[in-house]
């Protein structure tokens, strides 16, 4: 079971305040809020890997110097 799982059961479950649920599982009480703010169910709940928000491009008509170390 993922940590995030684990947290929102405890939240849901057990009756842990959002605060108590963070320390139990050493994450922020910010990130217990937005575990409780997705849906319960699916792959919300799990952990995922998101999509960049922008496409990384290369402008062709820089010239790209290498980095020097000091």
């Amino acid at each position: 079971m993922s940590r995030a799982r684990l947290v929102m059961t405890a939240v849901i479950s057990q009756g842990l305040s959002q605060a108590e649920a963070a320390r139990t599982y050493r994450v922020s009480e910010a990130t217990v809020s937005r575990l409780m703010a997705l849906p319960a169910d699916g792959e919300a709940a799990s952990t995922r890997a998101r999509e960049p928000l922008r496409e990384l491009t290369i402008d062709t008509t820089r010239d790209y110097q290498p980095r020097t170390q000091k």
